[in-house]
């Protein structure tokens, strides 16, 4: 899974564990009660930012990010590889329409992929590459697109038995005189447009993982 046209470790977030209602208070606010958690949200944009322009350090081409994460009902490993499942994307991401992959054996540092999804109403194919993975907790997609350098970040950790949090970490450095397509994706109203593709890819994956019984 590389998400978006074009794919370094996010640190856990605020909301990425529980928080009980403080020592020694339970439900009701009974002393040495079970203390209450609240619910957990599925999805979660942790994150918006555009960094760079820095009128006091020179130009700076403008490096867009977004992070978002998920919880979802299933086990670490069966996360990871509905994410690295390259030939089954497009049934799993309903944002994918095609997937051709160019490199044998099995999803590693090296493997790339073209990958055809649809963005803004129009259809963008780029060349994905792995750049970094470590199974089953991290892997890192980069590409190249008219300049612009894309790095998408995954990390999946088990929170509990049969609970995953996905931690996706999205980037966009663009070059200069960024137009079209490209200025879009990269302004306020791209960003919420790239969060909204991330919530729903992880969205995809939590529905195939979730509905798959324990086991198969």
């Amino acid at each position: 899974m590389g998400t978006v046209p074009g794919g370094p470790a996010g640190r856990p977030g605020p909301g990425d564990r529980s928080v009980g209602a403080g020592p020694g208070i339970g439900r009701g606010g009974r002393p040495g009660a079970t203390p209450a958690r609240p619910p957990v949200r599925p999805v979660r944009l942790v994150r918006s930012v555009r960094l760079g322009d820095n009128p006091g350090m020179g130009h700076t081409p403008q490096v867009t990010a977004v992070t978002v994460e998920r919880h979802i009902a299933a086990p670490r490993d069966r996360v990871w590889e509905a994410l690295t499942d390259l030939p089954g994307m497009p049934g799993t991401l309903s944002g994918v329409t095609r997937v051709e992959v160019l490199t044998e054996g099995p999803f590693q540092t090296g493997t790339r992929w073209i990958e055809t999804r649809r963005m803004f109403g129009k259809e963008a194919t780029e060349e994905m590459r792995v750049t970094a993975c470590q199974a089953p907790a991290r892997y890192v997609v980069e590409a190249e697109s008219r300049g612009t350098h894309y790095v998408s970040e995954f990390t999946v950790r088990e929170t509990a038995p049969g609970r995953t949090l996905v931690r996706m970490v999205f980037s966009a450095r663009p070059p200069g005189g960024v137009r079209g397509l490209l200025a879009r994706l990269l302004g306020g109203l791209g960003r919420r447009a790239v969060a909204r593709a991330v919530e729903r890819d992880l969205a995809d994956v939590a529905r195939t993982v979730e509905r798959r019984p324990d086991g198969a």
